[in-house]
Protein backbone atom coordinates (compact mmCIF):
# COMPACT_ATOMS: atom_id res chain seq x y z
CA UNK A 1 0.00 0.00 0.00
CA UNK A 2 2.99 2.58 0.83
CA UNK A 3 4.55 2.09 -2.53
CA UNK A 4 1.03 2.50 -4.04
CA UNK A 5 1.03 5.88 -2.37
CA UNK A 6 4.70 6.59 -3.26
CA UNK A 7 3.83 5.77 -6.34
CA UNK A 8 0.52 7.86 -6.84
CA UNK A 9 2.52 10.67 -5.51
CA UNK A 10 5.39 10.39 -8.14
CA UNK A 11 2.86 10.62 -10.76
CA UNK A 12 0.92 14.04 -9.42
CA UNK A 13 4.74 15.32 -8.74
CA UNK A 14 5.60 14.88 -12.27
CA UNK A 15 2.09 16.27 -13.54
CA UNK A 16 2.83 19.42 -11.38
CA UNK A 17 5.85 19.98 -12.50
CA UNK A 18 4.60 19.76 -16.46
CA UNK A 19 1.85 22.40 -14.98
CA UNK A 20 4.26 24.60 -13.70
CA UNK A 21 6.41 24.45 -17.36
CA UNK A 22 3.33 25.12 -19.64
CA UNK A 23 2.04 27.78 -17.24
CA UNK A 24 5.66 29.67 -17.33
CA UNK A 25 5.83 28.97 -21.04
CA UNK A 26 2.52 30.68 -21.33
CA UNK A 27 3.93 33.62 -19.08
CA UNK A 28 6.37 34.27 -20.90
CA UNK A 29 4.37 34.06 -24.40
CA UNK A 30 2.34 36.51 -22.87
CA UNK A 31 4.97 38.94 -22.05
CA UNK A 32 6.36 38.96 -25.48
CA UNK A 33 2.82 39.48 -27.33
CA UNK A 34 2.17 42.64 -24.78
CA UNK A 35 5.79 44.39 -26.61
CA UNK A 36 4.59 46.51 -29.18
CA UNK A 37 5.90 47.78 -31.74
CA UNK A 38 8.37 50.58 -31.57
CA UNK A 39 9.45 51.60 -34.88
CA UNK A 40 11.45 54.81 -33.71
CA UNK A 41 13.95 52.03 -32.45
CA UNK A 42 14.76 50.58 -36.30
CA UNK A 43 17.66 50.75 -37.82
CA UNK A 44 17.93 51.79 -41.02
CA UNK A 45 17.46 48.18 -42.86
CA UNK A 46 14.03 47.41 -40.98
CA UNK A 47 11.57 49.86 -42.53
CA UNK A 48 12.75 48.53 -45.89
CA UNK A 49 11.89 45.11 -44.73
CA UNK A 50 8.78 45.96 -43.32
CA UNK A 51 7.38 47.56 -46.50
CA UNK A 52 8.51 44.34 -48.12
CA UNK A 53 6.03 42.45 -45.68
CA UNK A 54 3.32 44.73 -46.59
CA UNK A 55 3.61 45.29 -49.99
CA UNK A 56 5.22 48.50 -50.85
CA UNK A 57 8.58 46.50 -51.68
CA UNK A 58 8.90 48.88 -54.98
CA UNK A 59 9.54 51.86 -52.19
CA UNK A 60 11.64 49.76 -50.03
CA UNK A 61 14.96 50.49 -52.11
CA UNK A 62 14.48 54.55 -51.81
CA UNK A 63 14.45 53.86 -47.85
CA UNK A 64 17.49 51.66 -47.91
CA UNK A 65 19.32 53.94 -50.17
CA UNK A 66 18.62 57.12 -48.12
CA UNK A 67 18.89 55.13 -44.57
CA UNK A 68 15.90 55.81 -43.82
CA UNK A 69 15.49 54.78 -39.80
CA UNK A 70 12.08 54.69 -37.93
CA UNK A 71 12.70 57.63 -35.96
CA UNK A 72 12.93 58.88 -39.70
CA UNK A 73 10.34 57.59 -41.24
CA UNK A 74 8.01 58.25 -38.14
CA UNK A 75 8.94 61.42 -37.10
CA UNK A 76 10.60 63.34 -40.33
CA UNK A 77 9.02 61.76 -43.34
CA UNK A 78 6.37 63.58 -45.24
CA UNK A 79 4.81 64.26 -48.87
CA UNK A 80 7.65 66.47 -49.88
CA UNK A 81 10.49 64.57 -48.92
CA UNK A 82 9.32 61.14 -50.21
CA UNK A 83 8.63 62.85 -53.16
CA UNK A 84 12.07 64.92 -53.81
CA UNK A 85 14.54 62.71 -51.73
CA UNK A 86 13.21 59.51 -52.04
CA UNK A 87 12.09 59.74 -55.84
CA UNK A 88 8.93 57.93 -54.87
CA UNK A 89 6.51 60.11 -57.48
CA UNK A 90 3.49 57.45 -57.37
CA UNK A 91 0.78 59.49 -55.17
CA UNK A 92 -0.77 56.09 -53.92
CA UNK A 93 2.45 54.88 -52.99
CA UNK A 94 3.01 58.16 -50.67
CA UNK A 95 -0.19 57.90 -49.80
CA UNK A 96 0.23 54.47 -48.90
CA UNK A 97 3.37 55.20 -47.33
CA UNK A 98 2.14 58.23 -45.23
CA UNK A 99 -0.98 55.92 -43.95
CA UNK A 100 1.28 53.46 -42.55
CA UNK A 101 3.25 55.80 -40.97
CA UNK A 102 0.47 56.92 -39.25
CA UNK A 103 -0.48 53.69 -37.99
CA UNK A 104 2.98 52.55 -36.99
CA UNK A 105 2.72 55.83 -34.79
CA UNK A 106 -0.32 54.60 -32.98
CA UNK A 107 1.49 51.07 -31.40
CA UNK A 108 -1.27 49.34 -30.90
CA UNK A 109 -2.31 48.94 -34.27
CA UNK A 110 0.84 46.94 -34.91
CA UNK A 111 2.60 44.08 -32.92
CA UNK A 112 5.86 42.40 -34.24
CA UNK A 113 5.98 38.58 -32.83
CA UNK A 114 9.59 38.15 -31.48
CA UNK A 115 11.07 35.20 -32.90
CA UNK A 116 11.43 33.18 -29.27
CA UNK A 117 7.29 33.10 -29.91
CA UNK A 118 7.98 30.51 -32.16
CA UNK A 119 10.22 28.40 -30.20
CA UNK A 120 8.10 28.60 -26.59
CA UNK A 121 4.71 27.17 -28.89
CA UNK A 122 6.75 24.35 -29.55
CA UNK A 123 8.26 24.01 -26.61
CA UNK A 124 4.40 24.16 -24.71
CA UNK A 125 3.36 21.71 -27.87
CA UNK A 126 6.47 19.41 -26.45
CA UNK A 127 5.28 19.83 -22.60
CA UNK A 128 1.97 18.60 -23.31
CA UNK A 129 2.74 15.78 -25.54
CA UNK A 130 5.15 14.34 -22.38
CA UNK A 131 2.21 15.00 -19.75
CA UNK A 132 0.10 13.33 -22.45
CA UNK A 133 2.36 10.10 -22.27
CA UNK A 134 2.86 10.58 -18.25
CA UNK A 135 -1.07 10.63 -17.64
CA UNK A 136 -2.24 7.59 -19.94
CA UNK A 137 1.01 5.62 -18.21
CA UNK A 138 -0.63 6.68 -15.04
Amino acid sequence: MESLLAEVEKDFSTVELHLSQILNQANQIDLLLRNRLDARRWNAERPSRFLKERDLGHCAEAFLEHAVSGKVFLDILDQQLLQDKLGIQDQMSQKCLLKLKEDLKDTNRFMEPSPVVSGLVQSIQQSMQQLERDVNSI
